[in-house]
Formats: C-alpha cells, structure tokens, sequence
C-alpha cells in the first residue's frame, strides 16, 4: 500500500494534492507537513513509499529534505510539486535527487497521469517541464557539445512534452514501455555543470531581493 508525505505549507494547494493523490492511490496513507521540521519528524517516524515536496516552506527548501531522503532512504520516491517551471529551481531539483517535477497549475487529469506512472517507476515529468529541459540541452550544446541527449532521448523528450504517456511514446517508437522509462530516467539523470547551478542559484537571489 502507498504511504505518502507531502510536504505543502498552503491549506488549498494542500488539499488539492491530497486530491489527486486519493485519486490514484484510493488506499493510500497520507501524512501531510507544512514544515521542513514536520516532515523530517514524519520521516523518522514512517516508512514512505512516495514524497510530493513543495520548494518554498517557512522553514526552508524542499531540495534539504530531497537531499535528506535520498541519503536515509533512496529508494523512496521524491516528487517536486511546485508552482516554479524556470531552470533556476528545476535543475538544482533534479541535481538534488528528484525524481518528478510537477507543477501545481496542471491539469488535475494530467497531473493524476504523471502521478500514477510513478508507480511503475517511470519519474514523472509535466509537458511544460519537459519543454523546459529540451531547450536547456539546445542551448548547452551550443556551447558545450559534450553535455547533449542522444538522439532516441531526444525523440522521447519531445513526445513526453506533448503529453503523452510513456505507453504512447513506446507505441510510436516501436520500443518497449521499459526502454523508454529508461530513457526518461537517463534524461532526469543529467545535470547542468555546478557553474551553471550556481548562476541559476543566483538568478534566484536576485529576483527575490
């Protein structure tokens, strides 16, 4: 049975998760926290199967608790859930060990989908996401060459960014659901250069300050 935390500081966006979730998971326990201390006491206390963390908390970023987990407990699932889809939070997500990045302005349908591909061990990626990261790898092979997705990841990437499923993309491809989980894990896998992550980090500082 699925044993969620999800760690969302907002009653609405709170209850609007716990939603979608009930959806897929209809037996699943929920533990919500709307801290960063709550959550990590929750984490010591339970056995989770599934994470869904918020980025922005009073008492912090979601990426210390990603990062957290995935040195307690990495085969837990960690799943951003958050209103940001700039590279500034997405790669520094998926570099602290996300394994999902989803965004709280979805389509609960399409949010509900990505959702349940979890559960088949697929990382859940939203279209906008999806978008975001095949222009990031446009760009960096400009110039860095080294740093590009294969040509099949590619393929992959902009079907996913249309919106289909994993199960479509595999149709399409002629390739089995499993490869093409694979390649989206591959793709989750790869991370700007720590100069970059540092530039993004500071884009941040400066547009809240």
């Amino acid at each position: 049975m699925q044993k969620a935390l999800i760690l969302e500081d907002n009653p609405e966006a709170l209850a609007w998760i716990e939603r979608r979730f009930k959806n897929v998971f209809p037996d699943a326990s929920i533990v919500p926290a709307i801290t960063i201390q709550q959550a990590q006491n929750s984490l010591s206390q339970h056995t989770f199967n599934m994470a869904l963390i918020d980025l922005q908390l009073p008492d912090g970023s979601g990426l210390d608790v990603i990062k957290q987990i995935n040195q307690t407990d990495p085969t837990l699932t960690c799943i951003v859930i958050t209103i940001y889809d700039d590279d500034a939070h997405l790669f520094p997500a998926l570099q602290a060990g996300a394994h999902g990045y989803l965004l709280k302005d979805m389509p609960s349908e399409q949010f509900e989908s990505r959702l349940k591909l979890t559960a088949s061990g697929e990382p859940a990626l939203s279209p906008t996401i999806a978008r975001k990261i095949i222009k990031h790898f446009e760009r960096s092979h400009l110039s860095q060459p080294s740093h590009n997705l294969t040509n099949r990841e590619q393929e992959v990437l902009i079907f996913i960014a249309k919106g289909l499923t994993s199960k479509e993309v595999a149709s399409l491809l002629e390739i089995s659901n499993y490869t093409v989980k694979e390649y989206i894990k591959n793709i989750c896998n790869y991370s700007p250069p720590p100069q970059l992550i540092n530039l993004m980090k500071g884009d941040v500082i400066r547009h809240k300050s």
